[in-house]
């Protein structure tokens, strides 16, 4: 039989299940050793995740609001470099006059937008060669995507 789709979690079911395994998961504990300490399966875990974690962040961003007419916005890149920031209290000053402002003076409402990413493993792609009608396999794409590095 198929699982119920209204069944209830069972970390969240579970009295103070949901808090050591929420705690677990922003630690970026690996889910392996989290069911090993909690006795959860690595799959209740994973779906807990994908599911209650995200569908609680997702209300908490819903409840925050932005209020454009006092708060800061602040994008970072991944690198660290501070790309934008919008004011309302400073609409016409510079990005260096900004920053600087923000680095002395930082207010508990700004709001700071930081884009990480995870590195992904480097997997073998196959793609297809119109010249010759076959395919050629890139093992390491090159940043440059006009002159992909090829291998045989």
């Amino acid at each position: 039989m198929g699982r119920n789709i209204h069944q209830t979690c069972s970390i969240c079911s579970r009295p103070g299940g949901r808090a050591v395994v929420d705690g677990m998961l922003e630690k970026r504990v690996p889910m392996k050793d989290i069911a090993a300490q909690t006795g959860f399966h690595k799959s209740s875990i994973g779906r807990h995740s994908l599911k209650c974690l995200a569908r609680d962040a997702a209300k908490k961003l819903k409840a925050r609001q932005f209020d454009h007419t006092r708060q800061r916005f602040i994008s970072i890149d991944t690198e660290g470099v501070v790309r934008w920031i919008v004011d309302p209290y400073k609409p016409n000053a510079i990005l260096a006059e900004l920053i600087a402002d923000w680095q002395q003076n930082p207010r508990a409402d700004d709001v700071v937008l930081r884009a990480t990413f995870d590195d992904l493993p480097t997997r073998r792609t196959v793609t297809p060669d119109v010249r010759v009608g076959g395919a050629i396999a890139i093992e390491n794409p090159s940043p440059n995507p006009e002159t992909p590095e090829l291998v045989n």
